[in-house]
């Protein structure tokens, strides 16, 4: 819930970009009729599901990463292994 306003800016700023949002299944009930997103890639969390995931995240073929309020230890690796030209993840403590 506290990356809403990020996903939001993101798509103000870049209208036509594609926007799939990863994310677990428990929060997906919470943005399924999201406006600001294309689609959603449903991640099991942790290990399990991981080698589908990233088949599934390189099929997207996608131009950055965005890590908001990810979690460990698979954020950086899914992220790195998803194909992206670009990541970027916050690390503010």
């Amino acid at each position: 819930m506290m990356s809403t306003p990020a996903i939001v800016q993101t798509r103000q700023a870049f209208p036509s970009a594609k926007i799939t949002l990863f994310i677990s299944k428990t929060i997906y009930p919470l943005f399924q009729n999201y406006e600001y997103v294309d689609n959603f890639l449903i991640y099991q969390g942790g290990y399990k599901g991981f080698i589908s995931d990233i088949i599934k995240m390189r099929t997207l073929k996608p131009d950055l990463v965005l890590m908001f309020h990810s979690n460990g230890p698979m954020d950086i690796p899914s992220a790195i292994l998803s194909g992206a030209k670009y990541n970027f993840k916050d690390f503010k403590k």
